[in-house]
């Protein structure tokens, strides 16, 4: 066991043949795994946490990690956690596909299906809507029928970019 003690070689000296040896880990590296992170924020708290990762999983690895985090985010920092919880939550050990952003919804998209079906919902043509006409023109149905397809089309492009 780390730090127990044995029996003295000679009466007047006490040798440990198990000496606790204090965990070192050189300021540079805990820099050079901060660097790696994609996002710079919170640098004394993830300074802290990268050396608690590199105390229990060793330095080569955490740094390995990280870089590999970094590749897959491919400079993408939105939704990145900050590096202190990065760390702290050990999530260098979560399968790498978690680690890639899912993309946004284009919000022109999102934006212009909202329009639309805000324009559908109260089309005289629908019958659910309060301005309902029984015997509208050709043309309001017409326009009607082209509301329905927009929308259909910007719910299929929307599915397609995410």
């Amino acid at each position: 066991m780390l730090g127990t003690k044995v029996e003295p070689i000679n009466e007047n000296e006490n040798i440990n043949t198990n000496p606790i040896v204090p965990f070192t880990t050189s300021e540079r590296s805990l820099e050079v795994i901060y660097e790696a992170y994609p996002l710079k924020v919170g640098k004394k708290p993830a300074l802290k946490a990268i050396e608690k990762a590199v105390r229990k999983y060793g330095d080569q690895f955490v740094l390995d990690k990280t870089k590999a985090f970094a590749k897959a985010r491919n400079g993408d920092v939105r939704y990145c956690p900050n590096p202190a919880t990065w760390f702290n939550a050990e999530r260098f050990n979560d399968p790498a596909e978690t680690w890639i952003p899912r993309p946004e919804a284009p919000s022109h998209l999102v934006a212009r299906l909202k329009a639309a079906e805000e324009m559908f919902e109260k089309h005289p043509c629908n019958p659910a809507s309060k301005n309902h006409v029984e015997n509208a023109s050709q043309e309001l149905r017409d326009g009607y029928n082209s509301l329905k397809s927009i929308i259909e089309k910007l719910k299929v492009e929307l599915a397609q970019s995410t």
